[in-house]
């Protein structure tokens, strides 16, 4: 699997600053992987002095090597939006998530993804297993 790398010094103003690393998945676009570790720890594992401690995070592991896959719709939002509670977003977004579409609630309180004819767009994400792999 291709994936991205990133790694970064993070300054904390009580003085403990350490290393950030990441490690996200490229078809899916999930960071499934974050590593800190001290300065020191990191000196010591390139250089050799290994096993070194660090604290890790694994997270989202299941859609990882899936691949993300985006869509937009158009959903029919009341005017009285602002009264509404999350389950009465979930119940807007329920006919469109269907065969494994996530939709992104939020984006149905949100004025800027207002349509012109009054229906609101919003995000819907799903993951899928890619059959076009070549190892």
């Amino acid at each position: 699997m291709k994936g991205n790398l990133t790694i970064g010094k993070v300054y904390c103003s009580k003085g403990d600053n350490y290393v950030s690393i990441r490690i996200e998945d490229e078809k899916s676009s999930i960071q499934f992987l974050e590593i800190d570790i001290s300065l020191e720890g990191i000196a010591n594992a390139i250089f050799g002095a290994s096993p070194t401690d660090c604290e890790f995070n694994l997270r989202n592991t299941e859609n990882v090597g899936k691949k993300r896959e985006i869509k937009s719709v158009n959903v029919r939002v009341p005017d009285n939006r602002h009264l509404l509670k999350e389950k009465d977003w979930a119940k807007l977004a329920e006919p469109f998530e269907v065969d494994g579409w996530i939709g992104h609630h939020d984006d149905l309180d949100n004025s800027k993804n207002k349509n012109r004819d009054g229906t609101f767009r919003m995000r819907m994400t799903r993951f899928v297993e890619d059959t076009n792999d070549s190892i």
